[in-house]
Parts: structure tokens; sequence; C-alpha cells
């Protein structure tokens, strides 16, 4: 969402599958980020599931910090 598209997406269902596999992404080079915005979007997409980050860590984390509260935390409408 950050950069407008999918990290793995390519023109090639298949290859787009082996960039899955490999976690084979890339920061588009054209498009500014931050060193916490890559470093959550890294936590994020670990292979290995026990070091990626949880919920908690994301929540707390200086990228999501320094932008507020997630908006469904505290949204009204999330119980109606």
């Amino acid at each position: 969402m950050l950069f407008g598209k999918p990290p793995y997406e390519t023109p090639d269902v298949k290859l787009t599958y082996r960039r899955i596999k490999a976690n084979e992404y890339h920061f588009p080079d054209n498009i500014p980020c931050s060193d916490e915005a890559r470093d959550i979007i890294e936590g994020i997409l670990k292979i290995d599931p026990s070091q990626r980050y949880t919920l908690d860590e994301i929540l707390v984390h200086p990228w999501i910090k320094n932008f507020g509260e997630c908006p469904l935390k505290n949204a009204d409408f999330v119980n109606d």
C-alpha cells in the first residue's frame, strides 16, 4: 500500500508465486522510503513466522507511532 502495488507483483503469475516463495521483493528506487518504513515492511514480510513482527510490535513500531494510532483501534463503528 505504501508504494501503490503489491510487493511481489509481476506481469507473470508463476513468477509472482516464485517471488513470494523466495520472499523476493524490492523497494522502488524512484519513491522515497524512510528507514523506519523499510524496517516495518521487512519485519512484516519475514519468511519465518516466528521472526515476523507481531501485531503488538507493529503497533509500537516508530513508523506507526509517528503517524498516530491505528484508525480502527478507537473507531466507533467497529462495534456497530
